[in-house]
C-alpha cells in the first residue's frame, strides 16, 4: 500500500500490521487451548469472537486505505509583489489631485 498510496504514513501502516499480528497471536493461543481440551467439550474459540476481532481490523484497514491524497499546497504570491504590479504611480497622482480638489 505504501507504494500505491505514498501519503499513508508508516505509523498508520504499522498500526494495521500490529493489529494483524495481535489477532494472529490471539487466535493461535486460542487454538492451542482448544486442542488441549477433550473433543467432547464445548469449543473455546467461537466464530462470533473471531468475527468481532476481524471487524475491528476491517474498520482500521478501511480507515487507513480510504485516506485521500492530500491536495498540493497552493502557491501564494507575497502580497508586496502583487501591490507593486498594480502600483505604477498613475493612481497616486489621481488620488492627490482628488484630495486637493476637496
Amino acid at each position: 500500500m505504501s507504494e500505491t498510496k505514498p501519503w499513508i504514513t508508516d505509523d498508520e501502516l504499522k498500526d494495521v500490521s500490529d493489529k494483524v499480528a495481535e489477532i494472529r497471536t490471539w487466535f493461535d493461543a486460542e487454538i492451542e487451548k482448544q486442542e488441549a481440551q477433550p473433543k467432547h467439550t464445548d469449543p473455546i474459540v467461537k466464530a462470533s469472537d473471531v468475527m468481532g476481532k476481524i471487524e475491528k481490523l476491517k474498520k482500521l484497514y478501511t480507515k487507513v486505505s480510504k485516506k485521500k491524497k492530500p491536495k498540493p499546497p497552493k502557491e501564494e504570491k507575497p502580497k508586496d509583489e502583487e501591490k507593486e504590479e498594480f502600483d505604477d504611480g498613475e493612481n497616486t497622482e489621481n488620488k492627490t489631485e482628488e484630495k486637493a480638489e476637496k
